[in-house]
């Protein structure tokens, strides 16, 4: 699959059945070994660059994060949230915008969604990539519900 991906570039989406290769409820932030290879495949092939992930748990302020690396706070949006939810954050190789993954991260087998606000300061304009379908949102602000193991993907220019 990497000299397809070397030669063609990235598919822009992937679907899935969730199987044991696309997720690992007793993974390491539910990630499989596939999982993590293609987050490194966006990486090295993408027009991103990554500034690594915090994990938003219980926080309704910014200021309550577990950091999973010292994310500069340059480089994350605000996020008030109760919920379990992981956040990738990167910027563009050649540009000023931003990229960010949201994941909901509640156990598979609790069924629970995540509900989060997240700000991003000096906005003009978010895309939200949900379920392979893109959707422009008006303002600076960003409110979603993530169903249980789900993640989007979100674009941010300033």
């Amino acid at each position: 699959m990497t000299e397809l991906f070397r030669t063609y570039g990235l598919p822009k989406v992937i679907h899935s059945d969730n199987g044991a290769p696309f997720a690992a409820p007793n993974g390491l932030l539910n990630l499989t070994c596939l999982s993590v290879w293609w987050i490194t495949l966006a990486e090295e092939y993408g027009r991103y660059e990554n500034h690594g992930a915090v994990l938003y748990h219980g926080a309704k302020a910014a200021g309550a994060k577990l950091g999973l690396v010292n994310v500069d706070k340059t480089y994350r949006p605000d996020v008030k949230t109760d919920a379990p939810l992981l956040c990738g954050c990167f910027t563009e190789k050649n540009g000023s915008g931003k990229a960010f993954v949201f994941a909901n991260m509640y156990k598979p087998q609790s069924g629970k969604e995540a509900a989060f606000t997240a700000t991003f300061a000096g906005a003009k304009g978010i895309t939200v990539y949900r379920k392979g379908e893109a959707s422009a949102i008006a303002g600076d602000t960003l409110d979603l519900t993530l169903e249980n193991r789900e993640g989007v993907f979100v674009t941010v220019t300033y």
